[in-house]
């Protein structure tokens, strides 16, 4: 462990991890959250889904 992993290695073990990880805060937020988001304008519903979006971009 003390010797550097190549990045591509790296990258590789990370990014199973990362992609769980948003996807346990996902399921933590949609539980979460009260049911009547579910009665939101679809428009409410799209900008809310592009912030998210734009959010996982700001994390790469």
């Amino acid at each position: 462990l003390s010797s550097p992993l190549p990045r591509t290695l790296l990258y590789f073990l990370l990014f199973p991890y990362f992609c769980s990880l948003f996807f346990f805060f996902y399921v933590v937020s949609s539980i979460f959250t009260p049911k009547q988001s579910n009665k939101r304008t679809p428009n409410e519903k799209y900008s809310s889904k592009s912030l998210h979006v734009c959010e996982l971009q700001a994390m790469e």
